[in-house]
């Protein structure tokens, strides 16, 4: 009984959050007003890809038995190898970040369409980056917050 309910809040809220985008709350705001604007102003898409490939070299053993510190966009190049969902599948356990808290995440896959599908773990509160983020490729061409809605490829008209 107690998860219904849990559920009819959720779809209602998430119902809100369509029809007016700031009930997104907290996240929402911080965000639009925070994140962005201080992520993409002087943005360095090399200097992130290090931070990201050494932070997945320190807390993933996956990485970590494989790779040292990177220091450049050459030694990336050089020292990182493609892996397939077949690598991810057979060491998933390595792929989880140590000190991953199994309460604040999910785990799904995706279709399976080119054959089996790929198992991912989802930070519970994702949907907060997920409706931020196409709010704002929205607004970004024109959307103001107003329902908009998408029925068999055909876009609805106003009203």
């Amino acid at each position: 009984m107690l998860v219904r309910i849990k559920h009819y809040i959720f779809i209602a809220l998430c119902k809100l959050n369509v029809i007016y985008p700031q009930l997104l709350g907290l996240g929402y705001w911080y965000y639009k007003n925070i994140f962005l604007k201080n992520n993409f102003k002087t943005y360095n898409s090399e200097q992130r890809l290090l931070k990201v490939v050494n932070t997945a070299i320190k807390n993933v053993p996956y990485y970590k038995n494989r790779y040292k510190e990177i220091n450049s966009l050459s030694d990336f190049r050089n020292q990182i190898n493609f892996i397939d969902k077949d690598e991810v599948m057979d060491n998933w356990e390595d792929f989880l970040a140590l000190g991953t808290s199994k309460s604040k995440i999910i785990t799904g896959t995706t279709g399976g369409t080119s054959g089996k599908p790929l198992k991912l773990v989802i930070p519970k509160n994702r949907y907060i980056f997920e409706l931020g983020t196409m709010y704002t490729m929205w607004e970004n061409v024109g959307w103001k917050g107003q329902i908009r809605a998408v029925l068999r490829n055909t876009k609805l008209k106003d009203n």
